[in-house]
């Protein structure tokens, strides 16, 4: 099998604003996350997708990487935009 795209990723801090945004900062030590394009897309729409499902109070997800703005997490999906609940990919994955 292959290796979770996040497993070595780590949670540094949560943050829910009052317009429902959460933001996940991650810390992504080593830096060098390898993944192909849909195996990115599927883990950051993992997370995504669980808070956004679960709590009704979160409308979209923002990724920070190590307290900053980052371009991506593996060099494919842009992480500069807020990720809204999006299920269908989870269809697609099985």
């Amino acid at each position: 099998g292959q290796a979770a795209v996040l497993r070595d990723v780590k949670l540094l801090a949560f943050y829910l604003d009052s317009s429902g945004t959460a933001v996940i900062d991650l810390s992504a030590q080593p830096r060098e996350i390898r993944a192909s394009a849909g195996e990115e897309l599927a883990a950051i729409y993992a997370v995504a997708d669980t808070l956004t499902h679960n709590f009704e109070e979160i409308k979209q997800v923002r990724f920070l990487l190590d307290g900053k703005e980052a371009q991506t997490l593996a060099g494919h999906v842009d992480l500069t935009a807020a990720f809204r609940e999006r299920t269908d990919l989870i269809r697609q994955q099985q």
